[in-house]
């Protein structure tokens, strides 16, 4: 669903920026469409991700933000603050605390060789 969102993002001609997310598939991204002159890649940001994703507002739409796993809520509030008043958004991928909305993938359906079926994408 990541790679969809920024396919559809960078299509449309916006800026988007990854943090903390050093296995990426960039293959993968490219296949579903991601713009990759429009990706800006920061993998291994350390404990300074907090001040890297506060830079990357202003001048990047949408800002995919892997935090350590013990996240406090203090830089997380800056962050949104931060890009509420740059209009760009921030997408937080793992546990974080306080969101507006949380997406949660529940199972996938295969579709095609092997253990998958012809046509299936047109009836689900």
């Amino acid at each position: 669903m990541l790679l969809a969102m920024l396919a559809a993002a960078t299509q449309a001609d916006c800026w988007c920026a990854v943090v903390g997310m050093p296995d990426l598939d960039l293959v993968a991204a490219d296949e579903l469409g991601v713009d990759l002159e429009r990706l800006a890649l920061v993998p291994n940001p350390g404990t300074a991700w907090p001040e890297v994703a506060a830079a990357l507002p202003d001048g990047v739409d949408i800002v995919v933000l892997a935090a350590p796993t013990a996240t406090d809520l203090v830089p997380v509030r800056r962050l949104s603050a931060r890009g509420r008043m740059r209009g760009s958004v921030l997408v937080g991928v793992g546990g974080w605390p306080r969101t507006e909305l949380t997406i949660k993938v529940d199972h996938g359906i295969w579709c095609g060789l092997g253990a998958g079926r012809v046509g299936c994408a047109a009836g689900l």
